[in-house]
């Protein structure tokens, strides 16, 4: 996958709409490992903004609706 496992992780968590602190108290990770990651999924697959990331999650089934 294109995607590692964590990244994924915090991909469900954004489609949840949990915001980076809640993601970072559930994974067990700090908050700027969240922003830094998420800033690298978007370089990645060249998102826009979270959901792009979402909706490219969705359409390459890395992650179920």
């Amino acid at each position: 996958s294109i995607l590692k496992e964590r990244k994924l992780e915090i991909i469900k968590l954004i489609k949840k709409k949990k915001k980076g602190k809640e993601i970072s108290d559930q994974l067990f990770i700090n908050t700027n490992t969240v922003k830094n990651n998420r800033k690298n999924i978007m370089k990645k697959i060249k998102a826009k903004n979270t959901i792009s990331i979402v909706k490219y999650a969705l359409k390459h089934k890395l992650i179920k609706s």
